[in-house]
C-alpha cells in the first residue's frame, strides 16, 4: 500500500489557490507521489476561528476527515502546508508511529516549532482525530509536541519552505530551507 499527500491550501476571495499552493503540489507530483489537494479553511471567510487554532482546525475537520474515507487504501498519509514540501522521495522509518517531517525549529527545551509535513500511519488516524476532537483548539505544533507520545522526529533537512506572507504572523517568512 502507498502513502498519499494531503497538500491542505486556501482560494483567495478571487477564487485562486494560495501562491504558495502550485509549486508544493508540482514538487511532490514531480516525485511521483500520489497528492491531492483539501482546501482548508480561509480565516477571512472564519470569523469564529482564531488565526492561532486555523491549522488545528484544518487537520482536524478537513485532514483527519479525508484519512478517514481512505483509511483502508493508504498505509499512511502525509499532511503537508501548502507552503512547505519535501525536496527529495523519502523512506518512512517506523510506518506505524507519526513522523514530524518538517518544522520551523526545535528550541532548547525540545520545544517543536510548527508543523509543516507530518506523516500519519493509517492506524493512528482515528486515535488523533477523536484526541483532537475533544481538546480545545491551540496550535496545531502545540498539541502534537504534547500529547502525541508515540512519534519520531525526522532531521528536518528534507523540507523546503516556501517564502511566503504567513497567517498568523502576517509577516514574510522568507526562510527556504525549513531548520
Amino acid at each position: 500500500m502507498d502513502i498519499k499527500i494531503y497538500v491542505v491550501s486556501y482560494k483567495k476571495d478571487n477564487n485562486i489557490w494560495n501562491e504558495p499552493y502550485n509549486k508544493c503540489i508540482e514538487q511532490y507530483k514531480n516525485l511521483g507521489y500520489i497528492v491531492d489537494t483539501i482546501e482548508g479553511y480561509n480565516f477571512k471567510n472564519y470569523k469564529n476561528i482564531k488565526k492561532t487554532q486555523l491549522c488545528y482546525k484544518n487537520f482536524l475537520d478537513k485532514f483527519l476527515i479525508e484519512c478517514i474515507k481512505h483509511i483502508d487504501d493508504y498505509k499512511g498519509f502525509i499532511y503537508s502546508e501548502d507552503d512547505a514540501y519535501l525536496k527529495e522521495k523519502i523512506t518512512i522509518d517506523d510506518e506505524d508511529k507519526i513522523n514530524w517531517l518538517g518544522y520551523a525549529k526545535i528550541d532548547c527545551n525540545d520545544k517543536i516549532y510548527g508543523a509543516s509535513i507530518i506523516y500519519i500511519p493509517s492506524n493512528k488516524v482515528k486515535l488523533l482525530y477523536y484526541k483532537m476532537k475533544y481538546h480545545n483548539p491551540c496550535h496545531l505544533d502545540y498539541f502534537l509536541d504534547l500529547y502525541v507520545k508515540d512519534k519520531i522526529i525526522k532531521k528536518n533537512t528534507i523540507c523546503l519552505e516556501i517564502p511566503h506572507i504567513s497567517c498568523i504572523t502576517n509577516k514574510i517568512r522568507r526562510h527556504n530551507n525549513l531548520l
